[in-house]
C-alpha cells in the first residue's frame, strides 16, 4: 500500500517559496495530504506582507492536487466510530480564495468563481483572534502545570523575562524520578486515550452516543493503537517541558496534532522541525516521520551525489552568501571553511585548561561548578549528554556556549573521575 503523506506547514512552506522539490518529500505513487491546521496558521498571520508568501503556500495544494484532511475533531470522532453531528467542514474555500485572488483586499471582499457562481472570502481577524486565544490557552495550561510540580519554577515564571536567568527550573531528583515513572504508566496514557474522546464528543452526534454496541467497542480498542504514536509524542514533549528546562511554545499544540493523522506506518508526517523528529525517534516512532534536508530523504532514481544534496540544503541556508555560486564551488568553499574553523577551535582550546572555563561560584546555582559568566552548571550539561542529546542540540537550547564550554565539560568530568578512581585504590 502506497504512504500517506501528511505536510505539515513548514514543509508547504519550503514547497511554495522553491526552497525545496515536492519531489524531495514525495516518493512515487505516495499520496500527499494537508490538515486544516495549516490552513488556520496561514489565514491567521495573514497581511499584505506575508500576502504573497502565504498564495504560493495555496497554489501548491491547488497546483499538486494534495487533499484535505478533517480537521483533528472530526479525524478523532471518525476514529472513535461515532457519527458526526455535521459535515465535516472544508477549508477548500479558503485555499481557491488565497490562491486566485489577485490581493489581499480582494481576498478580503470576495474572490469570484465563475463555475461554482459564489465569492470566495478569508474572515482574517476572527481567524487570528481564535487562533490566539487558543494557543494563549495551551501555554497557560502547561505553565500552570509547570508551577505546581517544579520548585521555583512559579517564582522564575513571576519575573520579568529580562530579568530572569537563562537556566528554567525543571525537575530533579526524586520528583523526577516520581514524575518519569508517572508519565510511563498505564494511567497516564489512559488519561490521553481519554482527552482525545472528550474531543471527539465535541463533533460526535448526540443520539449515537447514547447507542453501546459490539462494533463500537471494537472501534475504540482500534482507536487507542491508532492514537499511540500522537500519545507517545504528547507524552515526550511534556517529559521535555519538565525535566531540560524548556518552555512551551505557542504553536507546539498544532505541531503535535499533525500527529494524530499518522495512524499506522503508512501514514508518515513530513516535517523539517529536528524536535519534532528527535521526539519521534525516543518514542521509537521515526519511521512516521518524513524527514528532509542533508540528504535524509532519498528517492529511488535520484542521481545526485550525497555532498550536492547537502550542499543544496546548506545554500538554502545560506542563499543571500552563495546565490551566484555552483554546488561543487559551495562544497569546496564549506569543507575549508569548517576545516580552518575546527584546526582554530582546536588551537584555541588546546592553550586552555577546562579550568579556564569552569568555576565553582559560592552563590549561585546552590555553589555548583558554572561555566564562567553564566549561571549553567557543568552537571547540566553532562546530564543532558548523557541523556543522548548531541552537541549541536546543546548549543541550540544554550547559545551562552560554545563547541570549547563542552569539551571542557568532558574534560571537568573526566578528570573527576580519575581522581575519584586513583583515591579508590590508595
Amino acid at each position: 500500500m502506497a504512504k500517506t503523506v501528511i505536510l505539515e506547514t513548514n514543509v508547504l512552506y519550503d514547497i511554495g517559496l522553491n526552497r525545496i522539490r515536492i519531489e524531495d518529500v514525495r516518493q512515487p505513487g505516495e499520496h500527499l495530504c494537508y490538515s486544516p491546521i495549516s490552513i488556520i496558521e496561514l489565514v491567521s498571520k495573514l497581511n499584505d506582507r506575508s500576502y504573497e508568501d502565504r498564495k504560493s503556500v495555496a497554489n501548491v495544494i491547488l497546483n499538486h492536487r494534495i487533499d484535505e484532511l478533517p480537521d483533528p475533531e472530526s479525524h478523532l470522532t471518525r476514529l472513535f466510530g461515532y457519527k458526526l453531528a455535521k459535515p465535516v467542514p472544508s477549508y477548500s474555500d479558503a485555499v481557491r480564495a488565497l490562491a486566485t485572488g489577485q490581493s489581499l483586499e480582494e481576498v478580503r471582499r470576495g474572490v469570484p468563481d465563475d463555475e461554482a457562481l459564489v465569492r470566495h472570502s478569508l474572515h482574517v481577524p476572527f481567524t487570528a483572534t481564535w487562533r490566539e486565544k487558543a494557543e494563549q490557552e495551551w501555554v497557560d495550561s502547561l505553565i500552570s502545570l509547570m508551577e505546581e510540580n517544579i520548585p521555583g519554577f512559579q517564582k522564575w515564571y513571576a519575573k520579568d523575562p529580562k530579568k530572569r536567568s537563562s537556566s528554567v527550573p525543571k525537575l530533579r531528583g526524586e520528583k523526577k524520578k516520581k514524575f518519569l515513572y508517572e508519565m510511563k504508566s498505564r494511567e497516564w496514557f489512559s488519561q490521553v486515550i481519554s482527552a482525545c474522546q472528550m474531543r471527539a464528543f465535541f463533533k460526535a452526534d448526540n443520539n449515537d452516543l447514547r447507542v453501546v454496541t459490539k462494533q463500537k467497542g471494537n472501534k475504540l480498542t482500534d482507536a487507542i493503537t491508532r492514537i499511540e504514536f500522537y500519545a507517545h509524542m504528547y507524552t515526550y514533549y511534556l517529559i521535555r517541558l519538565m525535566t531540560e528546562g524548556l518552555l512551551p511554545e505557542k504553536n507546539d499544540s498544532e505541531d503535535i496534532d499533525f500527529f494524530l493523522y499518522a495512524t499506522d506506518d503508512d501514514h508518515v508526517v513530513a516535517t523539517n522541525e529536528k524536535k519534532w523528529s528527535a521526539l519521534a525517534a525516543t518514542a521509537g516512532f521515526s519511521h512516521r516521520i518524513r524527514k528532509y534536508g542533508h540528504s535524509e530523504v532519498t528517492l529511488a532514481g535520484d542521481k545526485r551525489h550525497p555532498e550536492e544534496s547537502a550542499a543544496r540544503y546548506r545554500i538554502m541556508r545560506d542563499a543571500a552568501k552563495y546565490r551566484k555560486m555552483r554546488f561543487e564551488d559551495y562544497i569546496k568553499v564549506t569543507r575549508t571553511e569548517d576545516r580552518n574553523w575546527i584546526k582554530e577551535s582546536a588551537a584555541k582550546y588546546r592553550k586552555m585548561r577546562f579550568e579556564d572555563y569552569i568555576e565553582p561560584q559560592p552563590f549561585v546555582r546552590s555553589g555548583k561548578f558554572c561555566f564562567k559568566g553564566t549561571r549553567i552548571t557543568v552537571y547540566d550539561i553532562l546530564e543532558y549528554l548523557a541523556g543522548g542529546m548531541t552537541e549541536d542540540e546543546l548549543l541550540v537550547d544554550f547559545p551562552d556556549l560554545t563547541p570549547q564550554h563542552i569539551r571542557a565539560a568532558k574534560d571537568f568530568s573526566d578528570f573527576h573521575k580519575l581522581q575519584l578512581e586513583s583515591s579508590a585504590t590508595t
